[in-house]
C-alpha cells in the first residue's frame, strides 16, 4: 500500500514586497508625464535636417537628452525649454512644416542645447517628437535686445 506524503510547506527567506516600484522610472518630469523622445518624425532634408548635424554636435545632443529627462521643476525647465506657437515661428519654419505635412501642429518646443543651438520638437502625451536641429536659432528668430 502506498504511503501518503505529508503536505510540504514552502519556506521563503524573504517575503515578496508587492508595493515595491521600479527604481529606474523616477518622478514625472514634463507636464506630469515621463519625458521620452521619438525620432520617427525627424526632418531629413530641409535647412534643419538631421543629416546636416556634425558628429560633435550629435554627441552633445545625445548627452543632453537624458539631462533634459531629469528636469522636473518649472524653474529647471524654463532655462532650457521654450514652447512657441507655430504662428510665431519664422516663415521658413512654417513653410517647412507645411511641406512635411505637419501643418496641424499648433506649438513647437525648443530645447536649448547650447548657446544658440536648439532641438525643435512637437509634444504629444509627454513624448517629444524630434523634428529639427537648429544650430543658428533660425526656426524662431529673436531680435537682440537694444538693437
Amino acid at each position: 500500500m502506498p504511503k501518503h506524503k505529508k503536505n510540504k510547506k514552502v519556506v521563503v527567506a524573504v517575503a515578496p514586497a508587492p508595493t515595491k516600484r521600479p527604481l529606474w522610472r523616477g518622478e514625472p518630469t514634463f507636464e506630469g508625464r515621463h519625458l521620452s523622445w521619438r525620432f520617427s518624425s525627424v526632418d531629413l532634408q530641409g535647412s534643419w535636417a538631421w543629416t546636416n548635424v556634425p558628429a560633435d554636435s550629435f554627441q552633445r545632443i545625445m548627452h543632453k537628452l537624458p539631462d533634459f529627462e531629469r528636469l522636473c521643476t518649472p524653474s529647471d525647465l524654463k532655462n532650457v525649454l521654450h514652447s512657441i506657437s507655430v504662428d510665431k515661428l519664422g516663415k521658413a519654419a512654417r513653410d517647412r512644416l507645411g511641406e512635411l505635412q505637419h501643418d496641424d501642429i499648433e506649438e513647437l518646443h525648443g530645447w536649448r542645447v547650447s548657446g544658440r543651438q536648439r532641438l525643435w520638437c512637437a509634444a504629444y502625451d509627454g513624448i517629444m517628437y524630434v523634428l529639427w536641429w537648429d544650430p543658428k536659432h533660425e526656426v524662431y528668430p529673436v531680435a537682440k535686445k537694444y538693437t
